[in-house]
């Protein structure tokens, strides 16, 4: 029974990141924004660890480096760190990393 609920609660979860990510890029539909701005809005609401914006942030550093989703984690995490020490060329790096497909 525990690993039901357990499951459920994954599921919600997931649900719930799901309608974020919806939401954020109906925002970027509605108010036509560029590739830049795009990267832009997803790397400082990750830096938030808006969980949105954080979910979108990985699976682009996922499909970059084609690392597994853990992985991917720890690489978006780092560059977040990054970001907040205010590190100019992991900035850019990471901004450029979201423009590649």
């Amino acid at each position: 029974m525990d690993s039901d609920n357990h499951k459920q609660q994954v599921e919600k979860q997931a649900e719930d990141i799901q309608i974020e990510v919806d939401k954020i890029f109906e925002m970027a539909r509605l108010n036509n924004w560029s590739l830049e701005q795009f990267a832009i809005k997803v790397l400082a609401g990750a830096t938030d660890y808006d969980l949105g914006y954080f979910a979108i942030a990985a699976q682009l550093v996922q499909k970059v480096t084609k690392l597994d989703g853990l992985s991917s984690i720890e690489i978006l995490k780092f560059l977040i760190f990054k970001v907040q020490q205010q590190d100019t060329l992991k900035i850019k790096q990471a901004q450029e990393m979201f423009f590649r497909d």
